[in-house]
């Protein structure tokens, strides 16, 4: 059971969800335990990289963008030439 509450921690502290006091605590075991600050280290690179890939829109989003702006341009255009 303790290695669950501390994986958690890990986590929590990832987030700064932890209190002044659990997240001290949690850093004398990190410092103390060369696994666990292991385990924190992949934690924060993969959330890292979750919040990068976040940010990116996907590639389906890039191209409904660029066909909206095409048909807009169009219509534009077609509305410069029957006003004109």
């Amino acid at each position: 059971m303790k290695q669950n509450s501390t994986l958690n921690n890990i986590i929590l502290h990832a987030y700064n969800e932890l209190d002044s006091f659990s997240a001290a605590k949690i850093q004398v075991e990190m410092q103390n335990n060369e696994n666990l600050q292991d385990e924190f280290d992949a934690f924060e690179n993969v959330l890292h990289h979750l919040d990068a890939d976040r940010r990116k829109p996907s590639k389906s989003s890039i191209d409904i963008i660029l066909q909206y702006s095409r048909n807009t341009n169009k219509e534009r255009s077609e509305e410069l030439v029957t006003t004109s």
